[in-house]
């Protein structure tokens, strides 16, 4: 988990490279930002590992990039055919004015007070479902209940967020800038959640949210 700011794209690499280390078994590795440094750095990509900037690459028609990299120079990744690159674009994520979060589980969502609004994996692979959670009335389904390509869910789901509570749902409210309160602190202080020094109001608040949304969302989410 990334829980703190930071502009040094070299600390950002470092704090992400310590899941990424390759080991014995190890298949995957889950980065949780909740503090937005994964909007400002990057780290390399397939492309920047195989210099494709450089030149073209043939892709055949459902070829992955993996794979057609490898075809391209066989000793661009070591061992061929032994890695397989399984990934999410989350940069519409990242680049919504809108508050998603990610919970523990990997489960996305928008906290709009005590309602949040989350994406469910729906049986098309690609497709969303959305629901609505509340403590009161828990996770209900809208009716009709469509899959959605991942774009159209979110839109959908920011909408309902915004008309639920606009100023919490938004990344650029002015109450994220201010300092964060001591009701904030020492809610985080009981839950034993960390805060960095210098950490502002909604950087808190998503830390509030994201250990909030994981107990409510992530066994529903396994369990659908």
């Amino acid at each position: 988990m990334i829980a703190r700011p930071t502009k040094s794209a070299s600390l950002y690499v470092q704090m992400v490279g310590r899941v990424l280390r390759p080991w014995q078994g190890k298949r995957d590795a889950l980065v949780l930002d909740v503090m937005g440094a994964s909007t400002r750095h990057k780290l390399a990509t397939l492309a920047d590992l195989t210099d494709l900037t450089e030149r073209e690459l043939t892709v055949d028609d459902g070829e992955s990039l993996a794979a057609a990299a490898l075809d391209d120079d066989p000793d661009a990744l070591p061992g061929p055919r032994a890695v397989a690159v399984d990934w999410q674009d989350i940069s519409l994520f990242d680049d919504s004015a809108v508050r998603w979060l990610r919970t523990s589980g990997g489960t996305w969502f928008i906290p709009a007070g005590d309602i949040l609004y989350f994406l469910l994996p729906a049986e098309e692979p690609g497709s969303y479902r959305i629901r609505r959670s509340t403590p009161a009335e828990g996770v209900r389904a809208p009716s009709p209940d469509p899959e959605y390509p991942l774009e159209f869910a979110m839109q959908w789901a920011e909408l309902y967020a915004q008309r639920a509570a606009r100023q919490l749902a938004v990344r650029g409210a002015g109450w994220r800038q201010r300092p964060p309160s001591v009701k904030q602190l020492n809610y985080c202080r009981f839950k034993r959640i960390p805060v960095p020094p210098g950490a502002t109001a909604g950087q808190v608040s998503d830390l509030q949210a994201v250990h909030q949304a994981s107990a409510r969302l992530d066994g529903y989410a396994r369990a659908a």
